[in-house]
């Protein structure tokens, strides 16, 4: 089921402008030239000799023309407006103009060069400077007005002013309540308390403002211990953020280079657009160095270019309580060379702290390239016990990134189509341009539209010479991961007889059903008590066909490794399936395999029938230090037990794929059982159908695993996230839930206290009674299950509920998938309205549903909304052959073109192909499987 690559980096193209230059001529109205003597009138023949006399003369809306020369100016115009246009030659008569050779120098000693406050233009009245060297000021231009107004900002160098006051923002401009253009400018060594470039702020929640090409370098965030915006410190309703450069700025707390945030609270939001901006050598006493977006801010950023900065590259942040959610695009950005805050050692990409409740902070990062930032730390995640990071939602996809984190109390979801990272200059080809580079001097980055190349194709699981598959003969499955890549935000810690075939075993042992030999060779098997009693990692233990016995038993001390698992391997029959039978009615647990403790065993292809147990998998404990691991259970058919073919406990990184499961009795009955809070699973191909209970069920029991052991179930060590100390013994973390088909049990797969886990293309029923059910045992939120990817899968109900959401399973993403009520009469498909398709209380809140199809039956808790689809019919016509009886084929389930839900969903990049790895179109086809 290997997921088609994609990464496709942009690295972004300086167009900040190094030198401040404005040459074109207006139509002056009047004019100023302070190197001519005498009493002037303002026209070019006789221009003032100050910038005030013009101001104090002219009209509304005159444009007065500035000749180079320095002025010792301080201007309060009122409700007067013009534009002022400097760096016009002497004695030119005011027609050869080039800011940056005839400089007009505003010259301060404090105070403020243009300052207009109330009484001010409204409007589209506008105000504008352009062309002038501005330094010396507390603060070189102030608007603050509470009615809105046109007001430009436009080739200036603005340098060299400190605000007097550290409650003060904004020692270049500080603007309130403006639409206009802030471009061209180069804004260089201005500090203030916040904002030492520059501050904006939009009280009235209506204007649009443009801050492109600027050259914002070497300012300051000064005030103490609480500075945001070394360079700019920006709010605004509408913000246009494009090819400015943003260098060695600081501040002393956050965002060193740029500050985007809002205050919704009083109704004042930002959405800002960011795109080919360079943020390099800027500096945080915190945390964003290069760019803070925070406090309900919504940021969305493309071809951005993010190199040592330090305290991190980028940093995302939440509002107070009552703000709304910060929101955040990332769409071809490059994110290289983090620096810690001393700019001492490799720092972290992105750093993402506290999100909003309700709703949910949101931050999204796509066709991207990270490279050189500390190990695992291309995200990182900094938050309190008080603040609930666990909220956050965070997509990366198409981009090369590291996919491990240094922090489990947010849940980073990485797409199939990520890449491992690499160096961005060794990457070929990048078309249009040279690679980044990595120098930190570097003034400019050059433009990179990089497809990087896919990679291999993901291996087939390679079968040994007695080994076929056991439970579903002939098929050919892809590994779900390989040995080192990154699994759901963690690096994989799995059976490597799976993840890696070119592993070798360094011991092989023969056993047979009569034993007697050395086991060095089929010809002189060994009994298979022996073999598990001497085996060590590394071994591979060959069951011959036979009969055996079980009862067969490894603990701690007979484990194998990571490096090196021990092998239990049965050789199938001529027909694929198993040749090896095993009756677990012996041995004190009853069990065919009793893993006591034991970790990185893996037990392949057997037929196991009665007792008690198939397989059983325990840890020593209840936190996650005492859990079992890499345990994989591949290729087996599990009937007949009195309680569970395959059932495990404390046990994390297992890998459940392609086993059947039927028949368990009445002493429990569930046909693969998941409990006591493990994590990191991996459940695929499994077929479960005709047990007395649940055919599957994840159930972390936090009553036992928490509350009989003496800790609440609101104590973090029984509800925190998985990798975070011991983890939470009362909830199970990142699974992965694939291609399975559960059908015809007592009732559907439970999921209990199931978080953080994807559930894809599997098909759910019918069962005898409900089916699907997400809830949990407690009063506490946080064990609900929650925050899984529902997508693309098949629910059938003739009655009762074909899923729900109860007892808190909250922020689910539930999408593209197909609910139907259907009856089966004499092996005929037919409608059922009478069916409750889906069920959600009051509790399970704030989940996602879209583009799925509801068909013959009924909702309660909630309707279908505008992009989902519900119809009163169902038709077996919709499908290849619908399985109408426990022996159908799932296969049967592919749609045909009659189906009404073919091409009705987006393309989702947690489900990029379907049951049989067919990859999934633009639009896709609901439920699990593509149509032929």
């Amino acid at each position: 089921m290997g997921a088609l690559s994609l990464v496709v980096g942009l690295v972004t193209a300086a167009k900040a402008q190094t030198v401040a230059r404005a040459t074109e001529v207006p139509a002056c109205t009047a004019y100023v030239d302070g190197n001519v003597p005498g009493q002037g009138d303002g026209t070019s023949a006789k221009p003032w000799q100050r910038i005030s006399e013009a101001a104090d003369a002219v009209a509304s809306g005159a444009v007065i023309c500035v000749a180079e020369g320095i002025y010792q100016e301080q201007l309060a115009p009122g409700e007067k407006y013009f534009s002022l246009a400097g760096g016009f030659q002497s004695g030119s008569n005011f027609q050869v103009r080039d800011s940056a050779r005839f400089v007009s120098k505003l010259s301060g000693n404090g105070g403020i060069f243009l300052r207009v406050v109330d009484p001010a233009p409204t409007g589209e009245q506008l105000t504008a400077v352009d062309g002038f060297d501005i330094s010396g000021f507390s603060q070189a231009i102030v608007r603050d007005f509470w009615e809105s107004q046109r007001f430009d900002i436009t080739n200036n160098f603005i340098h060299d002013n400190v605000c007097s006051d550290q409650a003060l923002a904004g020692a270049a401009f500080a603007l309130v309540n403006i639409s206009g253009t802030i471009s061209g400018n180069v804004i260089h060594d201005n500090k203030c308390g916040r904002g030492g470039a520059g501050f904006l702020n939009d009280s009235t929640n209506k204007n649009a403002v443009v801050i492109e090409n600027n050259w914002v370098e070497g300012n300051a965030g000064t005030e103490p211990d609480s500075s945001h915006g070394g360079g700019f410190y920006f709010f605004g309703n509408t913000l246009r953020i494009s090819g400015n450069t943003f260098l060695n700025n600081s501040v002393t707390k956050w965002g060193g280079g740029l500050y985007v945030g809002a205050y919704t609270a009083g109704n004042q939001p930002t959405t800002a657009t960011l795109s080919d901006n360079v943020f390099r050598g800027n500096r945080a006493g915190n945390a964003g160095g290069g760019f803070f977006c925070d406090d309900g801010a919504v940021c969305n950023v493309t071809n951005d270019f993010y190199e040592k900065n330090c305290g991190g590259n980028i940093l995302l942040d939440g509002g107070p309580d009552g703000s709304d959610p910060t929101r955040s695009t990332f769409d071809h950005i490059t994110n290289i060379f983090a620096l810690s805050v001393d700019c001492q050692a490799p720092g972290v990409g992105v750093m993402i702290e506290n999100g909003e409740i309700n709703p949910r902070d949101q931050h999204s990062f796509k066709s991207s390239v990270f490279w050189g930032n500390a190990k695992d730390a291309d995200f990182g995640v900094a938050c309190g016990s008080s603040t609930p990071c666990e909220k956050v939602i965070v997509t990366v996809e198409s981009s090369r990134v590291q996919q491990t984190y240094g922090d489990g109390t947010i849940f980073i979801r990485f797409a199939a189509d990520n890449l491992p990272p690499a160096d961005p200059s060794t990457v070929p080809p990048f078309d249009g341009g040279a690679a980044p580079s990595a120098s930190a001097n570097s003034t400019e980055a050059t433009t990179a539209n990089a497809q990087l190349p896919l990679p291999a194709p993901v291996e087939q699981q390679v079968a040994s010479p007695v080994e076929t598959s056991a439970a579903s003969a002939g098929s050919s499955i892809d590994r779900a991961i390989s040995r080192g890549e990154a699994y759901m935000g963690f690096k994989e810690a799995f059976n490597r007889s799976y993840t890696d075939p070119s592993w070798v075993p360094s011991v092989q042992l023969f056993v047979g059903p009569s034993g007697g030999g050395d086991g060095s060779s089929p010809q002189s098997p060994m009994a298979a008590s022996d073999a598990l009693r001497i085996a060590k990692p590394g071994t591979l233990i060959h069951f011959l066909r036979g009969t055996y016995a079980g009862g067969l038993e490894l603990t701690a001390e007979s484990s194998g490794s990571y490096d090196d698992p021990i092998v239990i391997m049965g050789e199938p029959a001529d027909d694929g399936g198993p040749g090896v039978q095993m009756s677990c009615e012996a041995g004190k647990r009853k069990t065919c395999f009793n893993l006591e403790g034991a970790s990185y065993v893996a037990i392949r292809g057997f037929e196991l029938i009665g007792g008690v147990y198939g397989v059983r998998a325990v840890g020593s404990g209840y936190d996650a230090s005492q859990h079992s691991r890499g345990i994989l259970v591949m290729n087996n058919s599990g009937h007949g037990q009195e309680r569970d073919p395959f059932f495990s406990a404390q046990s994390d990184w297992n890998i459940w794929e392609n086993n059947i499961a039927y028949d368990a009795q009445d002493g429990d009955g569930h046909g693969l059982y998941i409990s006591n809070g493990s994590d990191w699973n991996i459940v695929r191909f499994n077929e479960t159908h005709s047990n007395a209970s649940s055919g599957f069920q994840i159930n972390a029991d936090p009553m036992s695993t928490c509350s009989e052991d003496g800790v609440a179930v609101d104590d973090p060590s029984c509800d925190a996230y998985a990798g975070t100390g011991e983890g939470g013994r009362g909830a199970s973390d990142y699974f992965l839930i694939e291609a399975n088909h559960f059908h015809h049990d007592a009732v559907g797969p439970n999921f209990t206290s199931l978080r953080r886990s994807v559930i894809r293309n599997n098909v759910f029923g019918l069962q005898n009674r409900h089916n699907v059910s997400f809830w949990q045992e407690t009063e506490n939120p946080k064990l609900g299950s929650s925050d899984n990817a529902i997508l693309h899968n098949l629910f059938l109900s003739s009655g009762k509920h074909a899923v729900q959401f109860i007892n808190n399973s909250s922020r689910n993403i539930f999408k593209n998938n197909v609910l139907l009520g259907v009856t089966i009469n004499s092996g005929t498909a037919a409608k059922e309205p009478r069916a409750l398709l889906m069920e959600v209380d009051d509790t399970a809140k704030e989940s996602v549903f879209g583009s799925n199809f509801y068909g013959a039956g009924y909702l309660e808790g909630r309707s279908p909304n505008s992009s989902e689809i519900e119809m009163p019919e169902f038709s077996a016509e919709w499908f290849a052959a619908f399985p109408a009886s426990v022996t159908g084929n799932v296969n049967g389930y592919i749609p045909t073109s009659k189906s009404p839900y073919l091409d009705a969903g987006a393309l989702l990049m947690d489900a990029v192909q379907d049951w049989n790895a067919t990859p999934r179109t633009t639009p896709a086809d609901l439920g699990p499987f593509e149509a032929h």
